[in-house]
């Protein structure tokens, strides 16, 4: 709101109304992300959220100006980021199996301490440098958050390749092992020579 303010130069009677409108956007790109991540994938969907969120805050910190162009960097951050959240809880459900209500529940608290955080150092921040830089800034935390989730994946991709590999050595052990326990059975079926036809009983 500050930056509405200050840097797009909205002025301050039209704040309420931008805010709602920036909520009406968050409550639209909730509804939206489920079908985003049927069409593109969980990972992807959130890949892509946060990749236009910085993007978004990037054109606000270039762009503040004409005031339609800061709202639009606005709207652009706010819609995409808010289309990975769902997708995020996804993806910890699946990967926390019967612990995903702990694991929600941590995602939760991790977010809200996200927020906590972030309004103290956006608050120094704009005490040092104003309020120009915040979009800048705030793009950085966006990449580094994709970073983590991409380096995420890499050890998850790890993880399961390790597990094919190992699930797929122990179907040749097995598939050995039949054939094995087949030719010795066969070998022995050679070695039970019955008695020939005219032999005395």
């Amino acid at each position: 709101s500050v930056w509405l303010v200050e840097e797009a130069g909205l002025p301050r009677e039209w704040l309420p109304a931008a805010l709602f409108g920036y909520g009406l956007t968050g409550v639209a790109a909730n509804i939206l992300s489920g079908p985003a991540s049927g069409r593109l994938g969980v990972e992807r969907t959130i890949a892509m959220g946060l990749s236009l969120s910085a993007l978004g805050c990037l054109a606000m910190w270039l762009f503040p100006t004409p005031i339609w162009a800061g709202i639009g960097g606005l709207i652009c951050m706010g819609w995409f980021w808010l289309m990975s959240m769902a997708p995020i809880q996804a993806r910890l459900v699946r990967l926390a199996g019967e612990r995903a209500p702990l694991a929600l529940a941590f995602n939760s608290s991790a977010l809200y301490v996200g927020m906590a955080i972030g309004s103290a150092v956006g608050g120094a921040l704009y005490e040092l440098e104003g309020v120009g830089t915040l979009p800048l800034y705030a793009a950085c935390g966006i990449a580094a958050a994709l970073f983590v989730f991409l380096a995420s994946r890499l050890g998850e991709a790890s993880v399961e390749a390790r597990a094919r590999g190992r699930r797929s050595a122990r179907g040749r052990r097995e598939r050995s092992g039949r054939r094995g326990r087949a030719r010795l059975t066969g070998r022995r079926g050679e070695g039970e020579v019955g008695p020939a036809e005219g032999d005395a009983p």
